[in-house]
């Protein structure tokens, strides 16, 4: 098996997804019936977490950096 490069969109995607599903497990101790049930149970999440602790702060913007010749988009907080 390849290890997933989170430094890529498609790696990132894959990690958060198989994140996303066995966070979903721990929580209901079952498996999803699809990933459309995860992704709903996740955006149900955040919209919670939004409402619950909202922020005036402006969303910093990322940046493109360059390290060893590879560029990744870096976002500070």
């Amino acid at each position: 098996m390849q290890k997933l490069n989170i430094n890529t969109p498609e790696g990132w995607t894959k990690y958060a997804e198989a994140t996303n599903r066995k966070s979903f497990i721990s929580t209901f101790g079952r498996d999803p019936i699809d990933s459309a049930e995860v992704t709903e149970w996740v955006n149900a999440a955040v919209a919670e977490a939004n409402r619950l602790y909202p922020t005036d702060e402006p969303k910093p913007e990322p940046q493109l950096r360059t390290v060893g010749g590879q560029k990744y988009w870096v976002t500070t907080f």
